[in-house]
């Protein structure tokens, strides 16, 4: 099943960021990044779900997350972690996270937990009736922002003037398309979803 947004993303089934099934809350990935380990053996970074619970990500994958690390500001505290077929992992101190070995089950979100969640909202909402700009009522001809396509203003100025308001809400929509787009209730092997290269 299908719906579509008010700004015409169509929105798979179980694609819906709060839908438990899909994104369970064990150690829910996505997480947010609180600490970052680039140690000389692997990456290792330290999470909170949105429970406010925290685990451990640790890359064991030929690169040791190298390649993660070297896109500037990807791994970073404040963003966001995904992760594909987690299973819980006891590493050799007794705590428990997860051990990545295929790197194409993880993505690193330049946006928090919370702005994504927001946007996911945002989203499945209806569209502004009026530019987005502050102190402006504005209610006809609104062009759509050409990155998000969700918030609307009555002109480029308003539109330039609100960017430093907007940028990370619309940097949060673009990076949603992906889960957006995927069904999520047609999992049909580990091989059936996989992210796209960082």
């Amino acid at each position: 099943m299908t719906q579509t947004a008010a700004n015409g993303r169509i929105l798979r089934s179980g694609s819906h960021l709060k839908d438990t099934t899909t994104f369970p809350p064990f150690f829910s990935c996505p997480g947010e990044v609180k600490d970052i380990w680039p140690m000389i053996v692997r990456l290792m970074v330290d999470v909170e779900d949105i429970e406010g619970r925290k685990c451990r990500v640790a890359m064991h994958i030929q690169d040791r997350g190298m390649s993660f690390m070297q896109k500037k500001n990807l791994v970073k505290a404040g963003h966001t972690i995904a992760v594909l077929y987690p299973m819980s992992h006891q590493f050799m101190d007794f705590s428990e996270g997860f051990r990545i070995e295929d790197p194409s089950n993880v993505m690193f979100i330049r946006s928090s937990l919370k702005e994504l969640f927001d946007a996911d909202t945002k989203v499945r909402s209806p569209l502004p009736a009026k530019c987005c700009a502050d102190n402006c009522d504005k209610d006809e001809d609104l062009q759509a922002c050409s990155g998000c396509r969700i918030t609307r203003y009555c002109g480029k100025e308003h539109q330039a003037a609100h960017w430093g308001a907007h940028k990370a809400e619309c940097k949060a929509i673009s990076a949603l398309s992906w889960f957006h787009n995927k069904d999520w209730t047609r999992f049909q092997n580990r091989q059936w979803f996989s992210f796209p290269p960082p």
